[in-house]
């Protein structure tokens, strides 16, 4: 199935995967609501990781996010990106 801004790959009870490819990135996220904090988190952004692994820890839900993109260049598209997949899969993919 596809969204507006990333496919989703696999959902379940109140868990779905979205992937999102696009020129300059590419990223996967599965988000768990019903978590315990657990983050397997490699955007490659250090500060960016620490901050979404403390989200997941303190929201005690489950994320995982895999992201490539030309950090080289520019690494802010990956974060506005990331911020958009997660809104989604929160706000209509997993509303329960």
């Amino acid at each position: 199935m596809s969204s507006q801004i990333g496919t989703v790959v696999a959902s379940g009870r109140r868990s779905a995967t979205v992937t999102r490819k696009t020129r300059e990135t590419e990223i996967t996220v599965t988000l768990r609501l019903d978590g315990t904090g657990e983050t397997k988190i490699a955007t490659g952004v250090g500060f960016f990781d620490h901050l979404m692994s403390s989200l997941a820890y303190h929201a005690f839900f489950d994320l995982e996010i895999e992201a490539a993109g030309d950090l080289e260049i520019d690494f802010l598209p990956e974060p506005a990106e990331l911020q958009e997949l997660i809104t989604e899969l929160a706000e209509s993919r997993l509303a329960a």
